[in-house]
């Protein structure tokens, strides 16, 4: 069996439609914790003929990534820290292209990608503890395996 290590995959973003990307670079800096969450409804179809069972067909498709970390705000060129995220939050949040990947591109471990809005962007600070940062991104429209 060959298990996954947690720390290979990052939640990156940039500016831009997914259909003009080559390579995501902008990772969320300092990250402890991503996920990414996919979903599809089921919607009822059960009629008199079900025989008291339900019946369903597929519906709309949902994807939302979470992710959490310190509060550091060092940065590189290419990373996205909290404070970043939070400006661009209020300065209007125009859909980004996001993918959860590996960090180590060009592996066959698989990622996503597609375009999303950032949303419930939080700041901890407890006393005698490192600041923290949480957040999630909802996805609009159709995400895909990443292939950059």
């Amino acid at each position: 069996m060959a298990e996954i290590n947690g720390t290979l995959y990052a939640i990156c973003s940039t500016t831009g439609t997914v259909a003009t990307a080559t390579v995501i670079t902008d990772k969320i800096y300092a990250c402890k914790t991503a996920s990414i969450k996919f979903d599809q409804a089921v919607e009822e179809t059960s009629n008199k003929e079900s025989g008291g069972w339900f019946d369903g067909m597929p519906g709309m498709k949902s994807c939302s990534l979470d992710f959490g970390g310190t509060w550091d705000e060092a940065g590189s060129a290419t990373a996205l820290t909290a404070t970043e995220i939070i400006a661009h939050l209020i300065g209007g949040n125009a859909a980004r292209k996001f993918a959860f990947v590996p960090t180590a591109l060009g592996t066959t471990i698989p990622g996503w990608m597609g375009m999303g809005i950032f949303q419930n962007i939080s700041l901890s600070a407890d006393s005698e503890k490192p600041c923290t940062f949480s957040g999630s991104v909802k996805g609009i429209k159709a995400w895909a395996v990443f292939t950059a």
